[in-house]
């Protein structure tokens, strides 16, 4: 195993933050809180667990906690005891809250309810915001934000790699989950050669990729077809051909007997189409009268203009929002935006 031997590829590279910092920013910390987005994806998880298990191999006391479940298809990858589901983990208060591909606080949900006062500043607990995505909205005491980066597991394994700190199989198979599904099986524009070489280094070090890539895109629950089946019946154009959408209701969900985050991937998928589609977009309705957009495109077109007019965010290529309402009005204020961002950009 190599897991004091440093990475073939240097870590620190032109435009990239000083990830030594966060050696001061660790200064007092007795107990450490690492928070997960909403809607969990592999990069979220993998990037905590990681970051988590380093700190701890550090002798940090830490904890990882989740505002909802973890999806099911990430069960393979890591242990669920090594994740508090909920709004706070349990145990005494922290010190520091390290913030990882989240752009803005208020993406951990219920976290960010219970933790409003000291995202505002005002209890003395410090926390790290590090993150890639570029519609971050700068919050924290410490912020490491790189754009640049194909996920936020990338910039850990460069912050590692800075500060000295071993990679082990573990840490290597969780860095593994979030770069291979933030990259979509190293797919994405933003993949780099050194994307791909640290990829080969963490597989070496126990990472195995391709139990990695097995979990996130090799195996589905029979629900998951069900559903697509069902979602697949609804994909309609918009904006004179440039948009592709399918709209998700919860009886969908209901008769397939599936869970929404067996959606993950479909929104790739629609946005695979050829012709003169810029956008695709999968629109999933809530019970509570809201509709998640989820929302890809093709290089030349930033779908994260899309999102922050729903108060989302994300990648240019990949992004997320919520629209206010659901069924035809929330199609019409999606469309609304997306013909206004595509007239725009001509």
């Amino acid at each position: 195993m190599l897991t004091n031997q440093p990475l073939n590829e240097p870590a620190s590279q032109g435009g990239e933050p000083d990830y030594k910092q966060i050696l001061g920013w660790l200064e007092g910390a007795e107990k450490i809180w690492l928070p997960l987005h909403v809607s969990p994806d592999g990069d979220s998880l993998g990037s905590c667990l990681a970051f988590a298990h380093a700190l701890r191999a550090q002798g940090y006391r830490c904890a990882v906690v989740s505002p909802d479940p973890v999806p099911a298809i990430y069960a393979p990858l890591y242990d669920p005891k090594d994740v508090c589901v909920g709004d706070v983990p349990p145990g005494p208060q922290p010190t520091h809250i390290a913030c990882l591909d989240i752009s803005d606080p208020k993406r951990t949900g219920g976290f960010y309810k219970a933790n409003e006062a000291t995202f505002r500043g005002e209890t003395g607990v410090k926390v790290l915001n590090l993150d890639h995505h570029a519609t971050n909205v700068g919050f924290g005491d410490l912020q490491l934000v790189d754009p640049g980066s194909p996920s936020c597991a990338e910039q850990i394994t460069s912050a590692l790699q800075d500060m000295g700190w071993p990679i082990d199989a573990e840490i290597a198979r969780y860095l593994l989950t979030g770069i291979v599904t933030d990259t979509l099986g190293f797919r994405t524009p933003s993949t780099t050669p050194r994307t791909l070489r640290l990829a080969a280094d963490l597989h070496e070090r126990g990472g195995n990729l391709f139990a990695v890539v097995d979990a996130a895109f090799n195996s589905r629950p029979l629900s998951t077809l069900m559903l697509w089946s069902k979602v697949l019946g609804s994909v309609a154009l918009g904006a004179g051909g440039r948009v592709i959408y399918a709209r998700v209701t919860p009886q969908m969900l209901k008769e397939a007997g599936a869970k929404e985050e067996e959606l993950e991937g479909l929104s790739s998928y629609l946005a695979s189409v050829r012709g003169g589609v810029r956008v695709a977009a999968v629109l999933k309705e809530r019970e509570d009268g809201t509709t998640r957009a989820s929302l890809r495109s093709s290089p030349g077109t930033d779908v994260s203009a899309i999102a922050q007019r729903f108060g989302g965010g994300g990648h240019a290529q990949a992004s997320g929002a919520t629209i206010p309402a659901t069924g035809p009005e929330a199609i019409r204020l999606f469309l609304q935006a997306c013909e206004e961002l595509l007239d725009a950009t001509g």
